[in-house]
């Protein structure tokens, strides 16, 4: 089942908010967590923030203040997909093009400050009127539908670290029915507040210690990371040079890894899969359950296959990650080159984990790893067209 081709993507990262420079930040091996600015009331923590002057949103200074910044890093990565994608949106088109957004702490970024300034003074003068339509998930469904003249179906999905699997879904059901020819399909977080980060803390999402050690012998949870990731999927029959691109099928959700990925490597049609890039929760019980699902599905990989947590270098972003690693699938593809684990990752039974730096390797297909805190996977497998698996054309940009 082939959930559409990929025809452009955006990036929106730590690390880069461009495709070029968001690749050459996955080779680093600096750490881009910093320690945010504590108070009387709220300690300091360990995150990832996106360089304000690297964010391509397009608005206005004046109406920058009108919308919360995950609104901003969403729009950013959105026009660099349609770019890569060349695709205008104009009247004879807008109809057909859809948008899904993956988000789930939209408007905390905005509000929070306002909320606490309203309790110290006990005013509701601190209160700007745009927390109406900036404070909830959906905002940046119509704010970018709205600037870009986006008319197609559009949705905002929530269900945290497996939104960006489930905002692919509902864009292959719509392409599917033919509903849409294009779908741009977003995930988005600005999670950096106190509030938001004590909630995931006593999730035990977050790390206590500020460590993002994915399958290390101390995992003890990730570290959280902003960011927005956006690809342009398109039905092959609404592009003729759609075999030239790389696709994304397979989409499986399971109750755990091995049923996900099990699953998804049934959709297989003479494609080989030599990289997994792992969901990496980092903790014991997570990642066993993931090396798990790896061994469950050793016969169906390359004999040569590898597995590393690329989240392990920008942080968990939440809504973002599922796709933050599939753009970084597509490019892997393009590249013909994997990226590691940033960290000392105990080794599977099977296969082998990498975290030296980015690797060479010939690659053909990929597959990607998400999960929630409650205990659902979901896997997908990103793959070079046959007609260009020798060609290694330029699926992204």
């Amino acid at each position: 089942m082939a959930i559409g081709c990929v025809v452009g993507a955006g990036i929106a990262n730590p690390l880069g908010s461009t495709l070029p420079s968001f690749w050459a930040g996955l080779d680093s091996t600096t750490s881009v967590f910093e320690v945010t600015e504590g108070d009387e009331h709220y300690p300091p923590f360990n995150a990832a923030r996106v360089a304000d002057q690297s964010i391509d949103h397009g608005y206005t200074t004046r109406y920058t203040k009108r919308v919360d910044r995950f609104v901003l890093l969403a729009m950013s990565a959105v026009r660099e997909a349609l770019r890569n994608a060349r695709i205008e949106i104009n009247d004879a088109n807008r109809d057909r093009i859809g948008l899904i957004v993956a988000n789930g702490t939209g408007g905390w970024a905005y509000v929070e400050p306002m909320l606490r300034r309203m309790y110290a003074d006990d005013s509701l003068h601190a209160i700007n009127p745009y927390v109406a339509t900036a404070w909830f998930p959906t905002a940046a469904q119509g704010e970018i539908s709205i600037a870009l003249g986006i008319r197609g179906y559009s949705k905002t999905l929530s269900g945290e670290n497996l939104s960006g699997a489930i905002a692919l879904q509902q864009a292959h059901l719509a392409l599917e029915a033919r509903d849409l020819d294009i779908v741009v399909v977003v995930g988005a977080e600005a999670p950096l507040t106190p509030v938001v980060h004590m909630a995931w803390q006593d999730r035990r999402i977050v790390s206590q210690d500020g460590s993002y050690s994915a399958f290390g012998e101390l995992a003890d949870g990730t570290v959280l990371g902003e960011g927005a990731a956006a690809i342009v999927l398109q039905r092959a029959d609404a592009n003729s040079s759609a075999e030239s691109k790389v696709w994304l099928e397979g989409l499986a959700f399971g109750n755990g890894f091995s049923e996900s990925m099990e699953k998804s490597v049934r959709a297989l049609d003479g494609v080989s899969i030599e990289h997994i890039y792992l969901d990496g929760r980092a903790s014991l019980e997570a990642d066993a359950a993931e090396y798990a699902g790896v061994s469950a599905i050793t016969d169906s990989l390359a004999s040569n296959f590898t597995i590393s947590a690329p989240s392990t270098r920008y942080g968990n972003a939440i809504a973002a990650s599922f796709l933050t690693s599939v753009v970084v699938a597509c490019l892997s593809l393009q590249k013909q080159a994997v990226v590691s684990t940033l960290g000392r990752p105990k080794q599977p039974s099977k296969g082998t984990h990498i975290s030296a730096g980015r690797i060479a390797k010939p690659l053909t297909g990929v597959m990607v790893n998400g999960s929630d805190g409650l205990g659902q996977a979901a896997s997908v497998i990103v793959r070079m067209s046959k007609s260009t698996q020798h060609g290694r054309n330029e699926p992204c940009a």
